[in-house]
């Protein structure tokens, strides 16, 4: 389920850039520091996505902001809570109407109890309509997915 904040449409006759907002539920189980535990995350992303107007140009791409809102995880062996934290920055051609997919990689921490800097892979899919207006986004936690 998302939140949709807010969206600036474009204007009848001549294609502006539209900027859209959600905020996302962001829930999955990853394994932290090789693999000796698992942690199950839950909280917000922040998402931005800016499409570019008309005329597009080449080397103006749709351009997605995320920002980590309050993610943390317990740990299932340990109890240890962890906290994930960044925000993020993406770039990508428009890829028409369909589905639109990518990993960025946030800091976790407690880092100190983990021998090397830990990150959470979170994957990103984005839902385009045929107008270029984003109509979904989700986001899930994962540790088999690769980055964009």
């Amino acid at each position: 389920a998302i939140l949709l904040l807010s969206s600036q449409p474009a204007d009848a006759g001549v294609k502006q850039q539209v900027v859209t907002q959600f905020r996302v539920p962001l829930t999955g189980t990853t394994p932290i520091g090789s693999g000796a535990e698992e942690v199950s995350f839950t909280g917000i992303v922040h998402m931005t996505v800016v499409i570019p107007g008309e005329p597009t140009i080449p080397g103006n791409p749709v351009r997605v902001q995320t920002n980590l809102s309050g993610v943390t995880g317990i740990g299932r062996s340990t109890g240890l809570t962890y906290r994930a934290t960044g925000a993020a920055r993406t770039a990508f051609q428009f890829p028409g109407a369909g589905q639109f997919v990518f990993t960025q990689l946030f800091s976790i921490s407690p880092a100190r109890l983990i021998p090397t800097e830990p990150m959470l892979p979170v994957q990103f899919s984005l839902n385009f309509d045929g107008d270029g207006q984003v109509t979904s986004a989700d986001a899930t936690v994962g540790s088999n997915v690769g980055t964009f």
